[in-house]
């Protein structure tokens, strides 16, 4: 993966703005703990391994990358200062996952907030966590995990844990994949819509709106212990749901779809 590293950096004015260095682990417990446990943090590295044996999704869910089967990234970002600017990183993360399997040939849709789905099936998932400390040098982490060349066998002794049916590129396509391919494209693409920061947002929510799956379903919402249905409307500007009930429009700004019709 170095080799690739160097070709973009080298070679991608956008990707060397952003990216300054890559930290290859041959096994992790977690690629975003071990970004946000490094003692000298810096914007733009980027943690990558082909087994990661402890990591975790939203609602600490339990996401394993399987030894050579699949790809575990994360990358260290200053916090964001503006707080759309926060509220996107998770909306241009799914963004570039979904660019990324478009460039091999695979069509996936975004489960709002940031699930990546295939026929219905989970290939991908992010996860955002963020560093607070005394001295405000605080840092957000985009960790991104790709079920590359797992098969279904693969899945079967963790079945139970996953609330959607897991898939894989190879189970899709039929293929396998050079991992470390899929990681430089999924790099390229972050690059591309992180700059979109720059003044170009919209076109951040445009490209999720167009990948969201849900759009004109009638959803069941789980916020806390409240349960919310309605009709998908669209994502705002801010990444928010935005819903439809009783002809009365309301935002959703957190939460998880449990189901949809």
């Amino acid at each position: 993966m170095f080799d690739e590293f160097d070709f973009l950096m080298k070679n991608n004015e956008i990707c060397s703005k952003l990216y300054k260095h890559l930290i290859c682990l041959d096994q992790v417990d977690s690629t975003n703990k071990f970004a946000l446990n490094l003692s000298e943090k810096e914007h733009g590295i980027c943690i990558y391994s082909k087994n990661q044996l402890d990591g975790r999704g939203r609602e600490g869910r339990f996401w394993h990358a399987k030894e050579n089967k699949s790809l575990a990234l994360s990358i260290l970002l200053d916090y964001p200062k503006n707080d759309r600017h926060k509220s996107l990183l998770p909306i241009l993360a799914a963004n570039s996952v979904c660019k990324t399997l478009e460039d091999f040939k695979i069509k996936s849709s975004i489960k709002w907030p940031n699930d990546i789905l295939v026929n219905a099936n989970k290939i991908s998932g992010i996860l955002c966590e963020a560093e607070f400390t005394p001295d405000k040098n605080n840092y957000l982490v985009v960790g991104i995990g790709i079920n590359i060349n797992l098969n279904s066998e693969d899945f079967l002794s963790e079945q139970k844990i996953y609330k959607i049916n897991p898939t894989s590129m190879s189970i899709q396509s039929g293929c396998s994949f050079e991992i470390d391919k899929v990681c430089s494209s999924l790099l390229v693409n972050f690059a591309n819509f992180y700059h979109m920061l720059d003044g170009n947002e919209d076109e951040i929510i445009n490209f999720y709106n167009f990948n969201w799956g849900d759009k004109g379903k009638i959803l069941n919402v789980q916020m806390g212990d409240k349960l919310i249905t309605g009709k998908a409307i669209s994502i705002n500007s801010s990444g928010e749901l935005l819903m439809k009930k009783n002809d009365k429009d309301f935002i959703i700004n957190s939460g998880e779809i449990i189901s949809s019709l």
